[in-house]
């Protein structure tokens, strides 16, 4: 429930057009996703109470390449071709 109130609150400031979930918080199941999905329409004002929250292809590996992808880009490391 905290999640999607937390979710409800950023959509409300930023207005996405999706939100998508990604590693182990996807995977947790349709309980734990019917619970944060009515809390994050019970904190969504109406123009952004129908948006979209998927999960991300990713799956548990999502952190992982996240992280790899920030270390790459920051200049710590050096991609030759």
């Amino acid at each position: 429930r905290a999640l999607g109130e937390v979710l409800g609150s950023m959509c409300n400031m930023l207005d996405p057009d999706c939100v998508i979930l990604s590693g182990s918080v996807a995977q947790c199941g349709p309980a734990w996703s019917d619970a944060m999905s009515e809390a994050f329409r019970g904190q969504a004002m109406p123009p952004v109470a129908t948006t979209p929250i998927v999960g991300g292809e990713l799956g548990g590996d999502a952190p992982l390449i996240g992280a790899a992808e920030n270390f790459v880009s920051s200049g710590y490391a050096e991609v030759t071709d």
